[in-house]
């Protein structure tokens, strides 16, 4: 096992794998990891568990994951299925949750207004949405 790193954040965002297997427009499986909020989670859960089986929250190793707040796109991610997924990331034990938003067809930060561009904190008004 290597030494020095203090955790690890899993990228559950903006089109990538692991927001793939939580977004219901893009997760289209028929399986156990499909279809409902909590099997779409599912493979999150399990790797969750996997580094957690290796590496015990009671060494201090903290673990994360950013994930989207909202998708801005047809059938997409909602802010409804954040709070949902938030809860259950908590259930789940992770340290921390870093909130985001859009994927790689619709950017959250993206904006086409200059005073949203000039904004440092783009997704407050969803966090203030999706309390701990």
């Amino acid at each position: 096992m290597f030494e020095g790193y203090d955790g690890v954040q899993l990228h559950a965002a903006h089109g990538y794998l692991l927001s793939q297997f939580m977004s219901p427009s893009t997760n289209k499986r028929t399986d156990r990891y499909g279809g409902s909020m909590e099997n779409r989670f599912r493979v999150i859960k399990e790797i969750f568990e996997g580094i957690r089986k290796e590496i015990p929250a009671s060494t201090g190793f903290i673990v994360g994951i950013k994930t989207n707040s909202v998708e801005f796109q047809k059938d997409g991610l909602t802010t409804e299925d954040a709070k949902t997924a938030c809860a259950m990331m908590e259930q789940c034990g992770f340290d921390f949750v870093e909130l985001s938003g859009g994927n790689f067809t619709r950017l959250a930060w993206a904006h086409e207004r200059e005073s949203t561009r000039r904004r440092e904190a783009y997704f407050i008004e969803l966090a203030e949405k999706v309390p701990p």
